[in-house]
């Protein structure tokens, strides 16, 4: 082998360039620009080497990843809906019902369509995908890990016992509130200022 053949293999890239294989035209693979591109060499692009493509099942992976992700949201989101609708709670946990089998254009088009960039759209998100779960839902007293402090909960005014307040069958839906509702912190303190009053007549304040 000559000097002038060794420089020559030298001088080849591994590969065609990128305007060859787009024209899917023979390229000599000449360095640093081949014969096609020569009447234009700033075109003649030659991938970097040892470049390889997306691992074998990689794009089955992000797509299987990609449903469990939507199925965990959709079950974070009901659980919350749940959660604030209820005293006690309610943990949801779902199955699909069936793989989804549509064309990927269509999927792509639902994902232009239905964002999850904010909480409403989030929320039309999740009525757009009730029919793909299978929802059975477990009461709870608060979520895992997570203390519910008491509400609702004051030292009794004087003068105001828990007789005379009404109870939760003696009103109706709207008038069904509780008692920390119904007597606000300002009431509870002049109700103890005139306690006060009527106790030490000679107090001024």
């Amino acid at each position: 082998m000559t000097l002038r053949e060794s420089d020559t293999e030298q001088a080849l890239s591994p590969i065609a360039c990128e305007p060859c294989r787009q024209k899917k035209c023979k390229c000599d693979r000449t360095l640093p620009v081949c014969t096609q591109c020569s009447p234009d060499p700033s075109k003649c692009v030659y991938p970097e080497s040892g470049k390889r493509g997306l691992p074998l099942g990689y794009l089955n992976l992000i797509e299987q990843r990609l449903a469990d992700t939507e199925q965990a949201l959709f079950e974070a989101l009901t659980t919350i809906r749940e959660l604030n609708a209820s005293h006690g709670g309610m943990v949801v946990q779902t199955t699909r019902k069936s793989a989804d089998m549509r064309p990927k254009n269509v999927r792509m088009q639902e994902w232009s369509q239905l964002p999850l960039s904010g909480w409403a759209e989030r929320e039309r998100w999740r009525e757009a995908k009730q029919d793909q779960y299978q929802c059975e839902r477990t009461v709870v007293k608060s979520p895992p890990g997570v203390e519910v402090p008491p509400s609702n909960v004051y030292e009794m005014p004087r003068g105001i016992s828990a007789a005379s307040l009404p109870s939760r069958s003696s009103v109706g839906p709207a008038e069904s509130v509780s008692v920390a509702e119904s007597v606000s912190p300002e009431r509870r303190r002049a109700d103890r200022a005139g306690e006060v009053a009527r106790r030490y007549p000679s107090l001024y304040f």
